[in-house]
């Protein structure tokens, strides 16, 4: 797999955005994304990221992140899932996303992940670690409830029938999980019946009204939304 240099991972969010989307880091592994979503805007000239369909390994991403991680004074939850899928197919076999969520674990940080990839549910368990000291906010995207159109539209991922039941898995393990509808596409997607056949799925319910936009994940899900506060990182593990 070819590399792509990388000398820093873990960027922060502007406040702007850290309220949007629930995080107070993004992390990139990969570049790239090999899903073929028709409406994928990472894709857009203003990225400028060349041969977007060719996944890419950033280059000692581990020990990167690690470094990141460590120097950060202000712990917070570390998102990813922004610019490319990070349980893109060759995740299964590479790892980078795991062992980068076991680095987040051990330096005391919360994770945000985004995805359309049932692999997710291999790391539940390192998600329930982290859980017990920092928030876990997981998202699967889900656009539409009709099979036949997400293959058509999202030709390279699980169906929405499987992402459903992924959400349903997590959420059974205590994990705050939810739809992530976006985006919503025009005379294909944006029906009232597609609308309510996505909120009103036996997979999901409605989480509670949250007492502020930092408390709650994008979408519908369950158990109620984790508490995200910021606080000072832990001592760096020797």
């Amino acid at each position: 797999m070819d590399t792509v240099p990388a000398r820093q991972l873990l960027t922060p969010l502007r406040p702007s955005m850290t309220d949007f989307f629930y995080a107070d880091y993004n992390m990139n592994l990969y570049r790239g994304c090999c899903h073929g979503c028709i409406y994928c805007d990472s894709r857009s000239e203003c990225y400028g990221v060349q041969d977007f369909d060719t996944v890419r390994v950033k280059s000692d991403a581990l020990a990167v992140i690690r470094n990141d991680l460590r120097s950060k004074t202000q712990s917070g939850v570390v998102a990813t899932g922004s610019m490319s899928d990070p349980y893109n197919p060759f995740e299964k076999e590479l790892e980078l996303t795991r062992h980068a969520l076991e680095l987040v674990d051990t330096f005391g940080f919360g994770a945000g992940i985004a995805t359309k990839s049932t692999l997710l549910k291999r790391d539940a368990d390192i998600l329930e670690s982290i859980k017990e000291h920092s928030p876990v906010i997981l998202k699967v995207t889900v656009t539409t409830a009709d099979d036949e159109l997400a293959g058509k539209i999202e030709p390279g991922v699980p169906s929405s029938t499987e992402r459903f039941e992924l959400i349903d898995y997590l959420s059974g393990r205590g994990l705050f999980t939810g739809i992530l509808l976006m985006p919503v596409l025009p005379f294909l997607e944006d029906s009232p019946e597609n609308i309510r056949s996505l909120s009103q799925s036996p997979y999901v319910v409605p989480s509670r009204k949250p007492d502020s936009p930092r408390q709650a994940a994008s979408g519908v899900s369950v158990p109620p939304p984790p508490q995200i506060q910021s606080h000072s990182a832990p001592a760096s593990p020797s």
